[in-house]
């Protein structure tokens, strides 16, 4: 296949997804979000009490252990 027919698969590949997934909504416009927010947050606003307990995640080093580079902690 050459390099035109490629693109073109593309092309229509990303078409047809586009056509399938039908409208966007945005999470702040989505009903079931709210509810989600609602009962299972306890209310909670984004980024803020529980939603950010439950739906985020911290950073933290890692320190590695040379003696042992097979040690991996995680």
């Amino acid at each position: 296949m050459d390099i035109r027919a490629q693109k073109q698969l593309v092309a229509d590949l990303d078409r047809l997804f586009h056509e399938a997934r039908g409208p966007v909504c945005q999470p702040e416009d989505n009903p079931v979000v709210h509810r989600i927010y609602r009962e299972w947050l306890q209310g909670s606003k984004p980024y803020q009490g529980r939603a950010r307990e439950v739906l985020h995640t911290q950073y933290h080093a890692v320190e590695k252990d040379l003696a042992n580079p097979l040690g991996i902690k995680w």
